[in-house]
């Protein structure tokens, strides 16, 4: 859902910086699912509709803090499906969130 007011940001893929010093850095991480090689079923895919840019400058629209931003990010993830690359690195991704007080990384699987 839209919300009344965002902040502003600085963005290239990713969101980078908001007018109140929250500041992302995004690393990819690998994510290959290894249950059909163990023998388990592959999970059941559902339709997802969230990347991790797309997180990432929402979390700069509406959040002033690191730890806002990975509550909202997570929050996101989990009520819309994330969806990966699909390159032969995976489908993980890893942002590093910061603000004037706190640090969080906020990693999300596919």
């Amino acid at each position: 859902p839209q919300v009344p007011h965002t902040y502003a940001l600085f963005e290239a893929t990713y969101g980078i910086m908001n007018e109140h010093g929250l500041a992302i850095g995004e690393s990819t991480c690998s994510s290959i699912s290894w249950t059909k090689r163990f023998g388990y079923p592959a999970p059941v895919p559902r339709k997802a509709i969230m990347s991790v840019d797309a997180m990432s400058r929402i979390a700069m629209e509406r959040c002033t803090t690191a730890r806002d931003a990975v509550e909202t990010m997570g929050q996101l993830a989990v009520k819309y499906g994330f969806y990966g690359p699909e390159s032969f690195e995976g489908t993980g991704e890893s942002l590093l969130l910061v603000d004037t007080k706190e640090a969080w990384v906020f990693h999300v699987l596919n």
